[in-house]
């Protein structure tokens, strides 16, 4: 129940006995509480196997006017995390920080819960992925992460890979949203755009060969990316001659 500063004007003037004042004061401290709402929930999340990053970070807000949440949770595949001191699972203002993240531990689903006295929020799934998914979805019209792999058939020593969209030479560059491993070759998307469509080569270049792989056309709106399954070892003039 919320009194305004009117109300109360009104009861002090009419000369209403001291009961009726206190009464007055009372409505104008008083406030409505309700459960937690969350503001941001976890986000599907890929992480780049052979990147320098060494953390992996799960978003979790919710607020509640009063009373404030007063703990946030988390859970792994439906099982509640144990944040130990030394656990490499953190809780950073209510984010989920994961340190050194390993496929064969941390890959799985992820929710965060949110309490406070007047209830419990648990808010959607996020997954976890490491490594390569052959024959995904891409959908432009919902962000989400995404990864092409590359997997040469062999990796001598000092490969280095890049990405090839559509023309030559048409190179991918690894800016902010998008990373190219040096270690798998792999390229990984933050957050698919509709830009992403098209066709994707990767090149993997030694001291004396490219290595080429090719990806079949894409649709232009919900896209199956299928990879050929067979690979092409060129020299460098057969590469001109194909572009």
């Amino acid at each position: 129940m919320v009194c305004t500063g009117f109300r109360w004007f009104v009861l002090f003037f009419a000369g209403l006995p001291w009961f009726a004042l206190v009464f007055g004061a009372f409505c104008c401290f008083a406030s409505r509480s309700y459960g937690p709402v969350f503001e941001e929930q976890p986000s599907h999340t890929l992480f780049p196997e052979g990147s320098a990053e060494e953390k992996v970070t799960l978003a979790c807000v919710s607020t509640g006017v009063h009373p404030r949440p007063r703990s946030r949770r988390w859970k792994m595949n439906g099982t509640e995390l144990k944040l130990e001191p030394d656990s490499r699972y953190r809780l950073v203002a209510g984010d989920l920080v994961i340190s050194n993240p390993v496929k064969a531990k941390d890959s799985g689903s992820f929710q965060c819960v949110a309490s406070n006295s007047r209830g419990t929020v648990v808010s959607r799934e996020a997954s976890l992925r490491f490594g390569c998914k052959f024959g995904t979805l891409i959908n432009p019209t919902r962000p989400e992460p995404h990864n092409l792999c590359c997997q040469p058939p062999f990796s001598p020593p000092g490969l280095s890979y890049r990405w090839l969209l559509n023309e030559f030479p048409n190179f991918i560059p690894a800016d902010g949203r998008r990373f190219i491993s040096q270690t798998t070759g792999n390229l990984y998307i933050a957050k698919t755009e509709a830009s992403d469509l098209g066709n994707y080569s990767c090149f993997a270049t030694s001291h004396i060969d490219f290595i080429t792989k090719r990806v079949l056309r894409s649709l232009p709106t919900q896209t199956i990316l299928g990879f050929h399954n067979s690979w092409e070892l060129q020299s460098p003039e057969m590469l001109k001659r194909d572009f």
